[in-house]
């Protein structure tokens, strides 16, 4: 809640988590959202080996406890 829209099965903010050029160990989470594209919100820690970070640790960087993924 807080984008201040008309219904709220829109209020949400897009990210994409994408890799960092020659770091092996973290993923990046950037704002995809209109006025707010670009902005990289965090640096997540992957579950190494894997080649992915989890759900657990996007809520902890996000400080959120309701943070919901929706893979599309």
């Amino acid at each position: 809640m807080g984008l201040n829209v008309k219904d709220t099965k829109d209020d949400y903010f897009e990210y994409l988590v994408s890799y960092i050029y020659d770091n092996e160990e973290f993923l990046q989470l950037t704002n995809l959202s209109p006025g707010e594209a670009g902005n990289i919100i965090c640096i997540l820690e992957k579950d190494l080996p894997n080649y992915y970070a989890l759900g657990k640790t996007l809520k902890k960087m996000m400080g959120l406890e309701n943070t919901f993924v929706l893979e599309e």
